[in-house]
């Protein structure tokens, strides 16, 4: 089915609070964002429901593990707790949880994309989706 298909659109960071609603409206178990940082290997990727989303941070690759310590720092600084977990073959994956609206999950997804990676409101995202609901904007 066509709608299954992972969908890639570029973007900034002022386009974060429309992919984080359309996200967490799906209704959707197996919808996901990912928000690519252009020109380079640095992601976070995001599932949700109505009310939270998770904030998924794999530490597999030399480069991820280099922003664990920036990750749980931003974390910390707030007040967001961070879930380690491990996948099948050991990889360590930082878990965010972000109870509230879209906007407070899109905020906070603003600002660790900004303080960790340190993108601009000018830098090049990609946005990476699956089963999102429509987009209403059109």
């Amino acid at each position: 089915m066509l709608s299954n298909l992972s969908k890639s659109n570029r973007g900034f960071v002022f386009e974060i609070p429309v992919y984080v609603d359309r996200l967490m409206k799906s209704g959707d178990e197996h919808a996901f964002l990912t928000i690519e940082i252009a020109h380079s290997k640095d992601f976070v990727q995001l599932t949700a429901s109505a009310e939270s989303a998770q904030l998924d941070f794999p530490m597999v690759t030399s480069d991820q593990r280099k922003y664990e310590r920036k990750v749980k720092d931003f974390a910390a600084a707030e007040g967001l707790t961070i879930v380690e977990n491990y996948g099948s073959d050991g990889s360590l994956f930082l878990d965010i949880e972000v109870e509230g609206t879209s906007q407070k999950v899109a905020a906070i997804c603003s600002k660790m994309l900004r303080g960790v990676f340190g993108v601009s409101g000018s830098t090049d995202l990609i946005f990476q989706h699956v089963r999102l609901a429509p987009d209403t904007a059109a």
